[in-house]
């Protein structure tokens, strides 16, 4: 059972900022590695959970875990602020050997770097090292275990209370820190951020909403607002109560989003009661939509105000210029100073309004724009926004606009190892505002990416790659809650082509058993688990490192007739947190691979049974569907698509030997032992009957490939 504590526990818990820190600093010193000053931007502190009923004291490190995009460095900085301890950036280095003893000297030489030492191990000084993601990620896995080596020579074990240092990062990286520090003999302890509670909430929100030139906002109003917007949301991610919601409304992007919608619209209230009468059954995603896409407007008409003043054909000009297509491009542009935005034809427009006024008037009003925080000279647009969910609107949204061109762009933007993808990017992808459907097959491997990342445990991607054609595949990309798919993307493959994925996947099921998969490609490490299972011709790990995650209830499963890739170390949880069927495992997933027996059963066997045997049936409802006499295909015809491997010869012949499925004349008919078509279809695994027939299957196929060794 999770235990919360608060952030002043976890602030009483810090050792009082050393004094070395206030040393002349070498003139090599670096400005990422400080004690911050105080800040005037609102703080609402979150909570911690622990796994046990009380912190412990004793631990030398202290480990902070938090999802994506939660305020991490906000929380370091105001940690460091108010213990008076230095806090390092760690995106800013490149870790290694000795680098934390490198980096003192270098910031206060070799007489304090003695000074600093004495004192974290006399108990007067705790270090704060943000952006352990990205160091791991820029290092690589070897370098960032030797950084920690370093660290642990650092802060010797001593009898002082208290953290000598504090680690923040994803869970993905704190549960390998832990491992890395574990192996060293160092004692950890592990807090995640919590959600926000409903009053935490209520004040983040208050707190961006009042960061504004109106000089606050009306106490009374804003609750009213957060009232219904709670009211609205809540039943649609849980049950009504906050705690089954909470990763939802008390995830602090969507509270940004919030906060800024609130901030920017003349009668907020109003306008929530209009999206929601508009879409009273939508999901409640596409309300988030909608408030984003109502900022974008609002801004819109802001700038043709501006532009305008008291003319009103002018300021109508100036608003359809500044359309929310053109503040998206703006937005996701590398350098939108030379973007042109075209205006719109208009008879009543003045030449010197186009060619004099517009886009200087444009630039000047883009560079306060809400979606941004104001980074001087960053080449990456996605590293420009002031949340996730704003980032990932925009790109949802770029991507709805079949813009070719913008989506290679923002695909290479998003490998920057320094984008952190949020689980925002998926659901949006996937709501009835953005509208998409069919997309290239580079945003699958996005949305694989975002998923990774979720807060909810019962929502679940799950892709399937059927061949469509001779030279080419349909990939469908279904998003299931609660068992019910949500919304399905498509995508197409040529023959021959990959599919490729970026830096991890997560509660995904992937069917593709004629396809290759390649993960984590150029990449430093990729992440697998919890909750996933792959099946697929060729599986291909092109990262340095593959970091496994294991599951509360079952193993993530791999199934693949060929292994291969430059894959150098697998870590994390170990060979019961997954399992790779496949003919020969090399160095270093021998460990991974598992030999089943004819007699054990578990869930994923039956599940691409059934998806083998629902592959196959498919052919014979499409036939059915044209022409009446029950299930029936042409016989010519599938042993057609049988050879091209477009149907599994195995259930084939299965369903033949126990004469389900027997010829008449030029056709194949199909019966099925007392299993429903629709069953099949919906592979329900919870049907009795359709369980013990697939059982059969599975036991077959063993007792044949077990034949076949012998021979």
């Amino acid at each position: 059972m999770n235990n919360r504590t608060s952030f002043s526990s976890i602030l009483a818990s810090l050792r009082t900022g050393s004094s070395s820190f206030d040393m002349s600093r070498e003139p090599t010193g670096s400005p990422y590695i400080t004690v911050p000053s105080s800040s005037s931007t609102p703080f609402v502190a979150p909570d911690f959970e622990l796994d046990h009923a009380e912190f412990d004291s004793e631990a030398s490190v202290l480990l902070i875990s938090a999802p994506a995009a939660v305020g991490k460095s906000s929380l370091a900085n105001q940690l460091g602020a108010r213990s008076g301890n230095l806090v390092w950036d760690l995106s800013r280095f490149s870790v290694g050997s000795s680098f934390f003893v490198g980096a003192l000297v270098r910031n206060f030489g070799p007489n304090g770097l003695s000074q600093v030492t004495n004192d974290l191990r006399e108990g007067r000084a705790t270090l704060i090292l943000d952006a352990a993601d990205e160091a791991l990620s820029r290092a690589g896995a070897s370098n960032y275990a030797a950084s920690l080596e370093d660290l642990a020579r650092l802060i010797a074990p001593s009898n002082a209370a208290g953290p000598a240092a504090i680690i923040l990062g994803r869970p993905d990286t704190m549960d390998e820190t832990d491992r890395i520090l574990a192996a060293l003999g160092v004692r950890t302890q592990v807090a995640r951020v919590a959600f926000f509670s409903e009053g935490q909430a209520r004040d983040f929100v208050r707190a961006k909403a009042s960061d504004t030139e109106r000089g606050g906002v009306a106490a009374d109003e804003l609750n009213d607002f957060l009232t219904e917007f709670f009211r609205a949301v809540g039943p649609a991610v849980g049950n009504g109560e906050w705690a089954s919601s909470q990763s939802f409304l008390g995830y602090a992007p969507v509270l940004d989003a919030l906060g800024t919608f609130y901030r920017d619209q003349n009668n907020p209230l109003r306008r929530l009661s209009e999206i929601r009468k508009g879409n009273s059954n939508s999901h409640v995603w596409e309300l988030l939509a909608e408030l984003l896409e109502a900022i974008l407007v609002r801004e819109a008409e802001k700038f043709g105000q501006n532009f305008g003043g008291d003319d009103e054909r002018k300021c109508a000009f100036g608003e359809a210029s500044y359309s929310p297509q053109a503040q998206l491009l703006l937005l996701l542009s590398d350098t939108p100073e030379d973007i042109e935005i075209s205006p719109p034809t208009s008879q009543y427009a003045e030449d010197s309004w186009i060619l004099e006024e517009l886009m200087p008037r444009m630039w000047q009003w883009f560079g306060q724009h809400p979606f941004l925080k104001r980074v001087a000279d960053e080449p990456n647009p996605l590293l420009r926004f002031a949340g996730a969910a704003f980032r990932d609107y925009s790109v949802a949204s770029l991507l709805a606009a079949s813009d070719l061109a913008a989506l290679s762009r923002v695909r290479d933007y998003w490998q920057d190892p320094r984008v952190t993808p949020s689980p925002i990017f998926s659901r949006f992808c996937m709501s009835e505002v953005v509208h998409l459907s069919a997309v290239p097959i580079d945003v699958i491997s996005m949305v694989v990416d975002s998923h990774a990342t979720g807060f909810q445990p019962l929502a679940v991607l799950e892709i399937e790659v059927h061949d469509e054609q001779d030279n080419a595949s349909l990939v469908e990309c279904t998003l299931l809650e609660n068992g019910s798919p949500v919304r399905t993307l498509t995508s197409h493959m040529r023959h021959g082509e990959s599919l490729y994925l970026s830096r991890g996947i997560a509660q995904t099921i992937m069917d593709a058993p004629d396809v290759g998969v390649v993960v984590g490609s150029g990449a430093q490490d990729f992440v697998i688990g919890p909750e996933v299972i792959i099946r697929c011709s060729r599986l291909s790990t092109e990262s340095t490192e593959v970091r496994v995650r294991g599951g509360v209830d079952s193993a993530s499963e791999v199934r693949t007739d060929i292994l291969l890739g430059s894959t150098r170390r697998v870590s994390g949880a170990g060979p019961d947190s997954l399992r790779m069927t496949v003919p020969v495992a090399a160095f270093p997933w021998q460990a991974y691979r598992i030999l089943p027996s004819v007699d054990e059963f578990a869930d994923a066997d039956l599940y691409w049974a059934g998806m083998a045997t629902r592959r196959y049936l498919k052919w014979f409802v499409r036939r059915s569907l044209l022409e009446v006499g029950g299930l029936h295909y042409p016989a010519g015809q599938m042993e057609t698509i049988l050879g091209k491997n477009r149907a599994s010869a195995e259930v084939h012949e299965f369903l033949s030997e126990r004469e389900y499925v027997y010829r008449e004349g030029i056709l194949l008919r199909l019966r099925l032992p007392g299993i429903n078509g629709a069953t099949v279809l919906s592979n329900d695994l919870q049907d009795s009957a359709y369980r013990s027939f697939l059982i059969d299957f599975i036991k077959w196929t063993r007792v044949r490939s077990l034949s076949s060794e012998a021979r």
